[in-house]
């Protein structure tokens, strides 16, 4: 269990770019549900990871938020929202989270959604969108419960190796933007 004084849910920042690499690579090395794996994430290095969380704060179409111990600045958990970015595809947002095996469970992922939700309807978006390999039953389980629902199936979306495949999973959910009024 987290300590929970310490840890918190917080924009990742150019500083966090050494430990983020470090989840990311074990985060992929943990398990095959990911679409990168642990040597891809290594071989990206500190500094593209740096430039990645850089932009992610620049750019009004996306978001990075990492669960990080703000003592020792470990990472344990995350979430990306990419922002379409033309005029036919910027009311839709597509989420990219993980988190380590040992927090599994315990209530992370539905607090990284909500995180996403509320960013996402903050924005004024329409729709989150993800997509989950068939065979990551648990993902799908937990999507589920956060009212995604399958919309379709990429036949062979991922090669896992010479000659197998796995089916990929589209998932979304339409949301209501929040709308502010003004005084």
């Amino acid at each position: 269990m987290l300590p929970k004084e310490n840890i918190v849910f917080v924009h990742a920042n150019p500083e966090d770019a050494n430990m983020f690499h470090l989840y990311q690579t074990m985060l992929h090395g943990e398990n095959d549900i990911y679409f990168r794996n642990a040597k891809e994430c290594e071989r990206l290095g500190t500094n593209r990871v740096k430039s990645f969380i850089i932009d992610s704060l620049k750019s009004p179409h996306s978001s990075l938020f990492v669960l990080k111990d703000m003592n020792t600045r470990e990472i344990f958990a995350h979430i990306h929202i990419q922002v379409g970015q033309t005029a036919r595809n910027n009311h839709k947002a597509e989420l990219y989270l993980g988190v380590l095996k040992q927090f599994q469970g315990i209530g992370i992922g539905k607090k990284l959604m909500e995180i996403a939700d509320f960013w996402a309807r903050k924005e004024g978006l329409e729709r989150l969108q993800l997509s989950v390999f068939q065979s990551n039953e648990r993902a799908i389980g937990f999507y589920k419960s956060q009212d995604f629902e399958i919309e379709g199936i990429l036949k062979n979306g991922v090669k896992v190796a010479d000659n197998e495949y796995i089916d990929e999973l589209i998932m979304g959910k339409i949301i209501e933007p929040i709308i502010f009024e003004e005084n």
